[in-house]
Parts: structure tokens; C-alpha cells; sequence
């Protein structure tokens, strides 16, 4: 179940049938399930039917930073051999308890995107609603076009575009509340979750004054406003920032004239108290077994660090990241690394809602 405590709850199924093993051997073996640096090695017998339920014994505490891609499932016999060992994926989507909080505890986490054009801003959002749903977002493959999100102000669905080709780059303010989709590509907007994304024009050397920058952050843009004349047919909505993501490929981190202006609004959203995060986008083309692991290596870590140092941010707030870009089918590697991005912000933000939450609680007590 995606709202509940994976440790606390979480139980291994496995089904035998008369594919894997004879049904009058089924008395004579066990079934073994382990898992990398998760679970240690732990049996079950299967019933008549062949199903063994197995609550796995845990080694370190579950998070999606530690989680292995895949476990590891063996039948034994009473003779300790192994007489089948499969290896099926374990699945990100099982942490999403952080993006389904408690009603009282229910914030609408409004996080801005901002960055480069085609640094993966857009399709940053369309990987959210793939890792999040049991099938690919649809047209996230070659098309290059993405998944529909509950609009915000007219309850419409609206396809994201993504990409930094011409007519397919983001020329609105507009935002996006995060939803799942149903295997038949439609939005589950029963099932919202907490964030909501804002996506903005492409950063270049010469649009964006300070001004612009801090009326996005304090939520004085319309939803739908044009980033050219900041003109839109929109109502304001009381939509401050809780949280920003600054977009940086990561072969352009060693770039100054790249990363010097794109500083310089890290540090202004610094100096306004809204948390800040770096996100090192398309690390794929620097290291491609990023893609294929989810784990950060000791070479990327080098890259997060200097990133840290460049924009004076904890190592905790640069986060690599791979998009679902010609990706048609559900890649867990690629969930597990856009969840790291997401949980890591949500977290960060809710407890910094919750200190002044307290804050305010103190003054009148």
C-alpha cells in the first residue's frame, strides 16, 4: 500500500505454481527472500496452495536511498539446495507515504522550478507522475510530449510539453498538482498528492530580473502568466513558494557563465528563507550507470559536493537526477532517483512548516 509505513508493514508474497515445482514437493522446501543491505535472508513454507508470506527480517531502516533494485527469492529444499532463485524489482513507489501526509498535517507544498531551458524542468514533472504511477506517462518516449496534471485554477487536464525545442518550450507560469495516473493514462485526481509544481520560462543571460524572481517566490504571479510581458487573464492566487528547485545539468556545472547567474538567484532565494535545491539534471549523459543503479557513486558524489561548495548549499540539498525522456517502459532506477528528489524537499519543507507552526503556537501561550 503506497500511504503505509513500508518497515512497519511490509510483507514479501510468493506464489509457487506448477511452473516452478511439483505441488507434492511442496511440503519438502522453503522459500528464502533477501535483499541487498535491506533484508536479511529469511524463510516461510508455502501453504497447500503454494503461498509463502514472509515479513522480512530487517537489516537497516528502509529508506529510498538504501533501497536495492531488486531481491532476491529462492525455493530450498530440506537438503539446502536451491532449486529455484528468482530475482524480481522492488518497487520506489512503496514510499510514498511522505506525499500523502495526514489531513492535519496536509500542507500544499508549492515548489518552483527554474533553470536553463531544457535543463529537464518539464519533464522533471512528467517523471514525478511516471514514478508515482504503476505505467510510463503517456507520450513520454520519443514524442517528447508528457503526462496531464490537475490543473490548478480550472480543474482542467493539461499536457505538460517538455523539451527545449522551438514551440515546445515553457512560456507560462503555470501550476501543476502532482496526481497519479490509471494504467488507461488517465489523472487519479482522487488521489492528490501534497505537491505542486510550478513551471517557469527558461533562464538565459538576459530575462529574469530580481523583481521577476522574488514575485514568483512570494506567489504574486498568476497561475498562466506570461513570462514575456508578465501579463495574464488569471486571478492572482495566494501562492508563495515553500520550496525551489534550481535546474543545472550536470555537464555544465563546471561552466561559470552557467552557473554564476543561476548562483546569484540561489542566493537571493537563500536570503528570502525559502529552502533551496539544486537539482544536477540529466547526470545520465555524464555518467550513465547513474541510470541504470540509482546509486550515487563516489564519482558523482565528487560532482555534489563541488556543486554544494559552488552554491553554499548542504550536500543534502544537490540532488542528481535522470528524467524519463525515451524511456517507454517503467524503470525503477529512474523512480527511485526523481522519489530522492521529492522526499527530500517534502521533508524539508514540512518541518520547516511545523517550526513555524510552533512558532506561532509559542506567542500565544
Amino acid at each position: 500500500q503506497s500511504t503505509t509505513d513500508v518497515q512497519d508493514q511490509f510483507e514479501v508474497t510468493v506464489t509457487l505454481t506448477g511452473r516452478h515445482i511439483n505441488v507434492g514437493d511442496l511440503k519438502n522446501v522453503a522459500v528464502e527472500v533477501s535483499a541487498d543491505g535491506w533484508w536479511l535472508p529469511t524463510r516461510a513454507a508455502p501453504n497447500a496452495q503454494g503461498v509463502a508470506r514472509i515479513q522480512p527480517n530487517w537489516f537497516y531502516k528502509a529508506t529510498l536511498d538504501n533501497m536495492p533494485l531488486a531481491c532476491d527469492v529462492k525455493v530450498i529444499t530440506e537438503q539446502e539446495k536451491v532449486i529455484l532463485h528468482e530475482r524480481p524489482t522492488l518497487h520506489a513507489r512503496y514510499f510514498l507515504k511522505f506525499l500523502y501526509p495526514p489531513k492535519e498535517d496536509n500542507v500544499l507544498i508549492n515548489v518552483l522550478l527554474f533553470g536553463e531551458t531544457d535543463s529537464g524542468k518539464s519533464s522533471f514533472i512528467n517523471s514525478c507522475a511516471t514514478a508515482i504511477s504503476n505505467v510510463v506517462c503517456p507520450g513520454v518516449s520519443a514524442l517528447r510530449q508528457n503526462c496531464c496534471f490537475q490543473q490548478l485554477t480550472a480543474g482542467d487536464l493539461q499536457f505538460a510539453k517538455a523539451g527545449g525545442t522551438q514551440g515546445n518550450v515553457t512560456t507560462e507560469f503555470k501550476g501543476y498538482r502532482l496526481v497519479p495516473f490509471t494504467t488507461a493514462g488517465k489523472c487519479n485526481t482522487n488521489h492528490p498528492t501534497c505537491v505542486c509544481f510550478w513551471d517557469t520560462w527558461g533562464l538565459d543571460q538576459v530575462n529574469y530580473s530580481k523583481d521577476e524572481f522574488v514575485r514568483a517566490l512570494k506567489g504574486e504571479l498568476a497561475d498562466g502568466t506570461n513570462m514575456v510581458t508578465l501579463r495574464s487573464k488569471k486571478p492572482l492566487r495566494n501562492a508563495p513558494m515553500h520550496c525551489i528547485f534550481f535546474f543545472l545539468p550536470l555537464v555544465e556545472l563546471y561552466i561559470n557563465k552557467c552557473t554564476q547567474r543561476l548562483a546569484e538567484f540561489v542566493t537571493l532565494a537563500t536570503q528570502l528563507d525559502v529552502p533551496a535545491f539544486v537539482i544536477l539534471s540529466l547526470a545520465d549523459r555524464v555518467l550513465p550507470d547513474f541510470a541504470k543503479t540509482g546509486v550515487i557513486s563516489p564519482e558523482l558524489s565528487k560532482h555534489v559536493k563541488a556543486a554544494a561548495l559552488q552554491f553554499n548549499l548542504p550536500e543534502v540539498q544537490i540532488v542528481p537526477v535522470v528524467n524519463y525522456a525515451n524511456t517507454p517502459t517503467k524503470d525503477h532506477a529512474i523512480d527511485k532517483i526523481v522519489l530522492r528528489a521529492l522526499e527530500r524537499a517534502v521533508k524539508l519543507v514540512q518541518g520547516f512548516v511545523a517550526r513555524q507552526q510552533q512558532s506561532v503556537d509559542d506567542l500565544y501561550t
